[in-house]
């Protein structure tokens, strides 16, 4: 894709850096690589596309604002559904949000599943929902008031103590009490 879209050969560490911070999601790649392009931060040396080595490859604002157009179109239930498994993490178990949101589970996995088809920024997987990609969390979670989430938070944990003991349940629980 970034030889294509660069219609040349291209450095190894450049790929290995776009890779990196796309995670193979062609969208991600496309726009990290336009802007690359537009901010001159790679050029051709003997015949090859590279980047500086020190030169930081972050996510540009034009994928936020592609992936916040996406979630504008859900309905405010679906917004609230996306803000609080945000606060969960990059994955969250239908369970612990249906819990969190005070909804049924079933009518949660059905909006989970809306919002895949609309706006794919979820997914299902192994009976777990994750977001897309983790920069896609972070958008949502970003856009949170710190109060808020300090409150969001708040309740995870304690939907999360009052569950089985799991394997990762101290990690889980020591970064919702780190954000309260």
């Amino acid at each position: 894709v970034i030889e294509g879209m660069l219609k040349g050969p291209t450095d190894s560490e450049l790929v290995r850096k776009v890779a990196c911070e796309s995670s193979g999601n062609p969208l991600f790649i496309v726009e990290t690589v336009l802007s690359l392009i537009s901010s001159d931060s790679i050029a051709m040396h003997n015949g090859v596309w590279q980047v500086p080595g020190d030169t930081d490859i972050g996510m540009p604002s034009s994928v936020k604002e592609v992936i916040m157009a996406r979630i504008d179109k859900l309905n405010k239930e679906q917004r609230r559904i996306l803000d609080y498994a945000s606060v969960i993490g990059n994955d969250f178990e239908p369970d612990i949000l249906a819990s969190a949101l005070n909804m049924n589970k079933l009518d949660l996995m059905e909006n989970l599943d809306e919002m895949r088809d609309i706006s794919h920024v979820v997914k299902a997987v192994e009976g777990k929902y994750q977001f897309c990609h983790e920069n896609v969390q972070k958008f949502v979670y970003d856009e949170i008031s710190s109060s808020r989430k300090r409150e969001l938070h708040r309740l995870v944990a304690g939907i999360l103590q009052r569950m089985d003991q799991a394997d990762d349940m101290n990690e889980r629980l020591s970064w919702h009490f780190f954000n309260l």
